[in-house]
């Protein structure tokens, strides 16, 4: 979890050190996906390992706004 975390940090605050004319930035590893929906909206999908169903994509959303982000 908190390895998950670091990842949602980094990816959050290093798009915002430099200028970015995309609209949609999309970060990606084995383990998790985060794509930007608009300017302070990202979509995070990260993948669970179940034994009966194999990989399964669970999603969420971060929500930045000035210095604070809300992960749901």
């Amino acid at each position: 979890m908190r390895y998950f975390l670091q990842i949602i940090c980094f990816v959050i605050i290093c798009p915002s050190c430099t200028p970015n004319n995309q609209s949609n930035e999309t970060y990606k590893s084995n383990i998790l996906k985060i794509e930007r929906i608009t300017h302070q909206v990202f979509q995070h999908t990260s993948y669970l390992e179940t034994r009966s169903l194999g990989t399964v994509p669970c999603n969420g959303m971060v929500y930045i706004n000035e210095n604070e982000a809300i992960v749901c």
